[in-house]
């Protein structure tokens, strides 16, 4: 990420969970790609502007060069973002099940005024994938092009994965050929599934946080609900959550 023109001068310094040291260089792709989507640098005539273009942007690495973690990884990341004072905490990732030591994380991060969010997952499935599922972190679907959630039929023709949903899910963000920011330097216009829709979410956390900086973690999540515009079926519904986000109403709703 470090090396990208779009967050020159934005790093501020991470931890590496994987090797145990501060050099939180992405060496994947996915995390670069996923910072651009919430913060990469607006209003320089270049590239691509991010939801929270001025944001600070701080790397913790939890996953290795293959994308592969575990729990106490992802756990650690967590509380040592919200111990160095990271305002939202953004984890396109899931995988496994229940672990007490991480739901701990979570709900320290979030008392500490940490937002905790992370991608619903991609398996089309009727259950968000943990870490999404605990309840005190934020659950982000993917929404299609068609201002639907993204699943085998819809309008975008790409059959192959859907956007898990269900009791846990929060709201809908987009999530199918979004234009960011490459690990080379560049940009791609194919990122894609819920993975891209957790920073967009993110990214409104940020704006949010930025405006009112004391507001708590809980209040964030609650206006970000309250701000989404209702899709589907009217109020919250298993398929689309609280509707698709939408950046100006939470602002206006602060």
């Amino acid at each position: 990420v470090s090396n990208h023109s779009e967050f020159e001068g934005r790093m501020t310094p991470g931890y590496n969970f994987i090797s145990n040291n501060n050099n939180a260089a992405d060496n994947h792709g996915h995390g670069t790609s996923c910072a651009g989507i919430a913060a990469a640098k607006g209003n320089n005539s270049s590239g691509i502007a991010g939801v929270c273009w001025d944001c600070l942007i701080m790397p913790i690495k939890v996953l290795d060069s293959g994308g592969y973690g575990d729990d106490t990884g992802i756990s650690n990341g967590i509380q040592w973002a919200s111990d160095n004072d990271a305002s939202v905490i953004s984890m396109s990732l899931g995988g496994g099940g229940y672990v007490s030591y991480t739901e701990s994380a979570i709900n320290y991060a979030t008392d500490n005024g940490s937002v905790v969010i992370a991608a619903s997952g991609n398996d089309n499935s009727g259950s968000v994938s943990y870490p999404s599922a605990y309840s005190n972190c934020i659950s982000v679907g993917a929404l299609s092009p068609c201002n639907e959630r993204k699943s085998f039929s819809s309008c975008d023709g790409e059959n192959y994965w859907g956007s898990n949903y269900g009791a846990g899910l929060d709201f809908l963000s987009p999530g199918v050929r979004i234009h960011t920011t490459t690990m080379s330097g560049g940009y791609t216009s194919e990122f894609n599934g819920t993975s891209s829709a957790c920073p967009h979410a993110a990214g409104i956390a940020g704006l949010i946080k930025s405006e009112s900086n004391n507001i708590s973690a809980y209040d964030v999540r609650l206006i970000m609900q309250q701000s989404s515009d209702d899709i589907g079926s009217i109020g919250f519904d298993t398929q689309t959550g609280y509707g698709r986000v939408n950046a100006y109403n939470s602002m206006f709703n602060l």
